[in-house]
């Protein structure tokens, strides 16, 4: 849970104007050995269509893999893998009555009755992602969907902690 709430709190700050450490290299000062890792990360898990698979859950796609794509392809500059992961993300994951994705996602079968729940890191994930490509790359299209994300989980994925009411919890 202290995972969740560090990625809430990053993501928030970020919404607000703050900045997070991570991924905090302009494009001229990405280091240049990362690269590869990248190349390979894409090769393994990124399909042509943009589907990020899980090759260590029977090949299925889920949210968060989907927003950690988004993230790594804006963090290295490749607008090209953040297009056709967002555009299969928009095309498979979006399927709900908010702004949030469905959490999993089967090859031949889509969003089972059980998997449109939300799973709230893949999309902080994919908010952050969109609020990095909309500030930090200048990509068309992707302003203000962060806004959209955050608000959704502020309205149906946080709860009082019962320790401390006035703290929020994500759920």
């Amino acid at each position: 849970m202290k995972r969740r709430t560090a990625l809430a709190a990053m993501m928030m700050s970020a919404i607000a104007g703050g900045t997070s450490p991570l991924f905090a290299y302009s494009d001229d000062a990405r280091p240049a050995d990362l690269s590869p890792k990248w190349t390979m990360w894409k090769s393994r898990f990124l399909s042509e269509s943009g589907r990020v698979i899980d090759d260590e859950n029977g090949g299925i796609s889920h949210s968060e893999g989907q927003g950690f794509g988004a993230l790594l392809a804006q963090a290295f500059g490749d607008q090209a893998a953040f297009e056709k992961i967002e555009a299969w993300t928009n095309a498979n994951l979006m399927v709900r009555k908010d702004n949030l994705m469905a959490w999993r996602w089967y090859e031949g079968r889509g969003v089972q009755a059980q998997d449109w729940h939300t799973a709230t890191d893949g999309d902080l994930f994919r908010a952050w992602a969109l609020l990095r490509a909309a500030r930090d790359s200048g990509w068309s299209g992707t302003e203000g969907q962060s806004e959209k994300i955050a608000r959704d989980i502020a309205a149906l994925c946080l709860r009082p902690d019962p320790r401390a009411p006035e703290a929020p919890l994500l759920i």
